[in-house]
This record gives C-alpha cells, sequence and structure tokens, in this order.
C-alpha cells in the first residue's frame, strides 16, 4: 500500500538526515531525495512557478537550498498545492554537539561515511580549531532553525537527532503513524556514525569561544 501523504523532511546539515531518509527508503513507502547534492543540481534549473508546478513528492529539504528555490514561501504556499503534503522538521536539541558535527564535517569534507573500514582514515584527517569559524558556524546553525520554525507554523512533526540515534524504531514508527500509513518496520542502514575523538575538547573550546568571547 502507498503513503497517502507527501512527506518533506525539512532539515539543516548534520541532523541525521541522510540516516533518516535510508530508514525511511527501506520501508518501500517514501522514494526521499537522500542525495541532496542532486536535487539541489535538480531545483537550480528551476524558478519557483516551475517548481510548484510540479513539486517532488518526497524531499529532503536543507533550508540553505529550500530558501534559494523557494524564497519567501510559507508552509501554507506549499498546502495550497499539495494538500496531502506532511512535514516532519528535524533538528539536534544539543546545539553545540551540531557545531561540532557541522564543523568537523565543513573541515574535513567528509560527510558520511558508508562502512566502518572509513573510520580511521576519518580519524587521521586533521582538524584545527578556528574561532571564526566556530561563530560563523554557529550562528548559521541558529539562523536556520529560526528560519524553519517561521516556516513550520502548524501541523508537522518535530524530530529530534538524539531520540532518532537512541531509538529509531520508535522514531521511525511515529513518521509512519504521523503520514498515516501502516508498514513493518525494518531498520537497515549502512552509515557510520561519525563522533571525533576530539569531540570533548571541541565543545570546551567553543563554549569558551562562543560564551567567553575568545579570539
Amino acid at each position: 500500500m502507498k503513503n497517502s501523504s507527501n512527506l518533506w523532511i525539512c532539515c539543516n546539515a548534520r541532523t541525521g538526515s541522510n540516516y533518516l531518509c535510508e530508514l525511511l527508503n527501506n520501508l518501500h513507502k517514501f522514494e526521499v531525495y537522500k542525495d541532496n547534492k542532486a536535487f539541489a543540481e535538480w531545483i537550480r534549473w528551476l524558478n519557483k512557478e516551475e517548481f510548484l508546478r510540479k513539486p517532488p513528492l518526497n524531499a529532503k529539504m536543507i533550508f540553505e537550498q529550500f530558501n534559494k528555490i523557494l524564497p519567501n514561501t510559507t508552509a501554507s504556499d506549499i498546502k495550497n498545492i499539495m494538500p496531502n503534503i506532511k512535514f516532519v522538521y528535524l533538528k539536534r536539541n544539543n546545539t553545540l554537539e551540531h557545531l561540532s558535527s557541522l564543523y568537523f564535517a565543513r573541515f574535513t569534507g567528509a560527510y558520511y561515511l558508508s562502512n566502518k573500514n572509513q573510520l580511521e582514515w576519518y580519524y587521521n584527517l586533521p582538524v584545527k580549531f578556528y574561532p571564526i569559524l566556530i561563530k560563523t558556524l554557529y550562528e548559521e546553525i541558529i539562523e536556520y532553525q529560526n528560519n524553519w520554525n517561521n516556516f513550520l507554523t502548524e501541523d508537522y512533526l518535530t524530530i529530534e537527532y538524539e531520540d532518532l540515534i537512541e531509538n529509531p524504531q520508535k522514531t521511525i514508527e511515529k513518521i509512519a503513524e504521523y503520514c498515516e500509513i501502516r508498514a513493518e518496520i525494518k531498520l537497515e542502514s549502512s552509515l557510520v556514525k561519525m563522533t571525533r575523538p576530539e569531540l570533548s575538547n571541541f565543545i570546551a573550546y567553543a563554549k569558551q569561544v562562543l560564551f567567553k568571547k575568545v579570539l
């Protein structure tokens, strides 16, 4: 049975969106755009009117890219053309851990690992702590969170990254219920959790930079 609702995952970078999309794709109920580079290339050729004439049924939306094709668009605008649309807002509760994940990804260029054999390579990628980059990425996280909060004003489901990682079964069941579908939940994912050994040191340093104005 196909899902009766369309699903857009509203998120920002490093919130577990690739992991969530992979789990949803394995339900065989959704075909979520999980390669956001491909999605970005696709929307680059469209203007707002063309996009809204034939929008994707199920998609992952990072705000920076979403805003390029649909500036000043509200959730109500989308619902007018897609009455069955469902919005899932994927976010992280721990802003400093979100910052660390985004920082390491931007600095190393490694955004996901497809198998555990890549972990040693990833851990050996050099990382330095730059206050300006820390501040810039922190402000970006807060800005994009506020933008999604302004966009999503009613009828949406919030999924927290921490819950997704701790209990993916319950999280997927929650989304399936929200989208009014019945599916056998079988969790399969090849993605690897990318926690750098420097995590605690980075968070301690970031606190100094952000809240005690260390330059």
